[in-house]
């Protein structure tokens, strides 16, 4: 089957979400916490409209389409300034969602230009890739990251909202 990587379009947005909304019934947060679809829409739209900028707030979107021109898998990049203070740029992963079924080299070739975009730019000082225990697979994709030259570099923590839980038990 004949896969092509290109820059998302505005047009793209909604099957975007629906992909979020697909992988999102897959993750932790499946019936406690929603998609704000109209929030995700919006928030992809800007990234789209950033999409090869090159400072801080520039942002990567690719989408990875068969040849029905059936988005199978995306991946979103965005610039920040290193602890939003520095006056060099982080590049950090925000998305890397594929369909049930998509190509088992989707997810590397989206990564693969992820990390070209932003090692191509000289006021990057580092690339980030990250995961968390959202998603079933959250902790096997460390292995391939790993595999592409990056090093574990810290730690997430989570504590459920107490205050939460008690106005729901009230």
């Amino acid at each position: 089957m004949t896969m092509q990587i290109r820059p998302a379009r505005s047009v793209d947005v909604f099957a975007l979400v629906e992909m979020l909304e697909e992988q999102h019934a897959r993750s932790r947060y499946a019936g406690r916490v929603a998609i704000d679809a109209k929030y995700a829409r919006s928030l992809l739209a800007q990234a789209i409209q950033r999409h090869g900028g090159t400072h801080a707030g520039g942002a990567l979107v690719n989408v990875l389409q068969d040849g029905r021109e059936v988005i199978q898998a995306f991946c979103v990049g965005v610039l920040d300034r290193v602890y939003q203070i520095g006056d060099r740029l982080v590049a950090q992963d925000a998305f890397l969602v594929a369909r049930e079924g998509a190509p088992p080299l989707a997810s590397i070739k989206l990564l693969s230009r992820y990390i070209q975009w932003a090692a191509t730019n000289p006021a990057v000082f580092e690339i980030t890739l990250s995961h968390t225990d959202a998603m079933p697979e959250g902790e096997r994709i460390g292995a391939l990251y790993e595999r592409l030259g990056f090093q574990k570099c810290g730690a997430l923590y989570r504590r459920d909202n107490i205050a939460r839980k008690e106005a729901l038990a009230a």
